[in-house]
């Protein structure tokens, strides 16, 4: 059993911000590096579906004792719950007491490593609270870029790097029993404390009248030009993608809601909002649907 991993809150409003309006600096840096993160949280995802006999939640947020905590991914096996932490770090870094440095500028960042017990200790908090405080609990933070390397750091048991993926997943499979109703309900107790958080402090302030009104390629982020024949598709001029008017009206009525929570959904709203592209006639059979 796994869980299909969605884009951030965060994340989706600047991937949509970014197309119509010029984002600050600092905006634009937050929106490199959640997409970044979630990059490489997908591609983890990508090894960790594959194991058998374990039930894979990922980004649960809820909150402990006023304490916020966020976790990339819980992994439920027969033996153990597993906490990955997955960071997506590109270059060359060197571990020296404790911190993490860049190679080639000296500069320290922050440490992800110094973090984990945190994490650990929270989540095995949660599950004494559902009563699974008997469950051992394992935290591992785990560097899934291939073009990551770090020097000079001791042997970590719980740090595990670009080379040595494939052989920790293998061992975490080794052995492993199906599962039980018990773990079964441990997942969907875990599901329904997840609050997904919403950091709008860290979003740029923005206006429907500002903002630039368009379709936007799926594929490459282009605005489209213009519709194919019968309004059956629409083609970018840019990448030549092709996606089906209907599909592409569905997700440009999800995006005016994401930013636009407040507004009505209407024929008229939509239309300006695509551009005045679409005939009403199809964006009221899509609306009729919903």
């Amino acid at each position: 059993m796994t869980q299909k991993r969605g884009k951030p809150y965060d994340l989706l409003v600047l991937e949509s911000l970014k197309n119509r309006m010029t984002l600050e600096h600092k905006y634009h840096v937050r929106y490199v590096n959640l997409s970044k993160g979630h990059g490489g949280e997908c591609c983890l995802d990508d090894r960790i579906d594959k194991i058998k006999h374990c039930i894979v939640l990922k980004d649960l947020s809820f909150t402990i004792g006023g304490v916020d905590v966020q976790l990339d991914t819980v992994i439920i096996t027969s033996k153990e719950v597993i906490l990955c932490e997955v960071k997506n770090y590109e270059g060359e870094f060197v571990y020296r007491e404790e911190s993490l440095y860049k190679l080639d500028s000296k500069i320290e960042i922050y440490n992800p490593l110094l973090r984990l017990p945190r994490s650990k200790l929270l989540l095995k908090q949660v599950l004494k609270e559902l009563n699974y405080g008997y469950m051992p609990v394992e935290a591992v933070l785990v560097y899934v870029n291939p073009n990551f390397s770090l020097y000079e750091a001791p042997y970590f048991s719980h740090l595990v790097l670009p080379t040595n993926i494939n052989s920790y997943f293998e061992q975490v499979e080794k052995n492993l029993e199906p599962l039980s109703q018990e773990h079964t309900i441990l997942a969907n107790k875990l599901c329904s404390l997840n609050q997904p958080k919403k950091y709008e402090d860290n979003l740029p302030q923005y206006k429907y009248e500002t903002l630039k009104k368009g379709m936007i390629c799926l594929n490459c982020n282009s605005f489209i030009e213009s519709l194919a024949p019968k309004y059956q598709s629409i083609c970018c001029e840019q990448c030549g993608s092709r996606e089906k008017v209907q599909e592409a009206i569905e997700r440009h009525v999800k995006e005016y809601q994401l930013l636009f929570p407040e507004r009505k959904v209407g024929v008229s709203a939509i239309k300006e909002w695509c551009g005045g592209m679409v005939p009403e006639k199809r964006i009221r059979q899509v609306l009729k649907k919903k």
